[in-house]
């Protein structure tokens, strides 16, 4: 919309080291040239501007007529009309979660009479929301993951519980919950040190898990109390 001269421009986001590259969101009246695009591990695609671009973490500008690193795909481009592709690319380059922004206009020269540095300015916003997007899911993570088993803790495992019940009142369908504890814990403890507590405690969490059904959740109710839903489980 900033520019009849933009006729494409498309977003990826994923793990470009061990995936071939796919627009995840593409806009623009060419669009139907991202519907079969795949931007593989081949030698030719990485030297390709969108893997050049990720890996130098800079941007990219190429003349789609006469750039040799463009081969595989100018003759396509070239029927929708492509001039110009600039390739951003956006997220920490040090996360496996990231991705890029391509932008293909009809018109030669296009992004150096105008300037990339909006488009740079665009892509940095992207990253800015990559990142709090990252610890947005960090945080819930933290708020609903026992630190010490990895299992779900209280708070989390009542949402379970909640939705478990709903589940089985539409169903008809029963299901059963399950509390053990530690006998002797504090004293064990007191005795050995709170090192050989955890080590403990992590023992009976994988040992729990291994023993329960992959469609049966379990957690750390408390200190060293582990509570779990067994569903489709009569007594």
């Amino acid at each position: 919309a900033s520019s009849e001269r933009i006729c494409l421009a498309w977003m990826y986001l994923g793990n470009p080291s061990t995936e071939m590259i796919r627009p995840s969101y593409s806009v623009g009246r060419a669009s139907e040239y991202t519907r079969d695009l795949v931007v593989d591990l081949s030698p030719e695609a990485m030297q390709g501007p969108g893997r050049r671009s990720l890996a130098k973490n800079e941007p990219v500008l190429v003349q789609v007529d006469s750039d040799s690193s463009f081969g595989i795909w100018r003759e396509k481009a070239i029927r929708y009309g492509f001039q110009e592709g600039l390739t951003l690319p956006i997220g920490d380059p040090d996360q496996p979660f990231r991705g890029m922004i391509v932008i293909f206009v009809d018109t030669p020269d296009y992004f150096e009479q105008i300037g990339m540095e909006p488009f740079i300015a665009f892509a940095q916003l992207a990253t800015v929301a990559l990142d709090q997007a990252r610890l947005k899911i960090s945080l819930e993570a933290m708020a609903s993951i026992d630190p010490l088993t990895n299992l779900l803790n209280r708070r989390a495992f009542q949402e379970v519980i909640n939705r478990e019940y709903a589940y089985a009142a539409r169903s008809a369908k029963p299901f059963s919950m399950l509390l053990f504890d530690l006998d002797r814990f504090k004293m064990l403890n007191d005795n050995y040190g709170h090192d050989i507590g955890d080590k403990i405690l992590l023992g009976i969490s994988d040992t729990a898990k291994n023993t329960l059904r992959t469609t049966d959740w379990l957690s750390r109710w408390g200190g060293e109390e582990f509570l779990a839903i067994l569903p489709d489980t009569d007594e």
